[in-house]
C-alpha cells in the first residue's frame, strides 16, 4: 500500500500558509468585496496558487503540487478534513 504521509504533512503545512493568505485578503480592502459564501472558492484558488509556488521547494510535479494546494485550500476553509483518512468499518 502507498504511504501518503509526505503528502499529508505537506498539506498541513500549506493549509497554515493558505489560511494566513486568505485572512490577509479578507482584512484588506478586497475583503469588503468578497462575499462569505465565496470564501471556499477563494481558499481553493489560493491553495492552487500556493501549491504551484511551493513546487520549487519540493520534488513533486506541478500537477501534484496543484492537487496538494487545492486540498490544502479546502482544508483551510473547513471543507476537507485531513484526519479522515480512515477505513470504514465493515458490519
Amino acid at each position: 500500500m502507498y504511504d501518503f504521509t509526505p503528502y499529508v504533512f505537506l498539506m498541513g503545512i500549506l493549509a497554515f500558509v493558505i489560511t494566513a493568505v486568505v485572512e490577509m485578503i479578507k482584512r484588506s480592502s478586497l475583503g469588503d468585496k468578497i462575499k462569505k459564501k465565496d470564501l471556499p472558492i477563494l481558499s481553493f484558488v489560493v491553495g492552487i496558487a500556493v501549491g504551484v509556488i511551493a513546487k520549487d521547494f519540493t520534488v513533486y510535479s506541478y500537477f501534484t503540487m496543484s492537487i496538494i494546494g487545492a486540498m490544502s485550500g479546502l482544508t483551510s476553509c473547513g471543507l476537507f478534513d485531513l484526519t479522515k483518512f480512515t477505513k470504514k468499518e465493515e458490519k
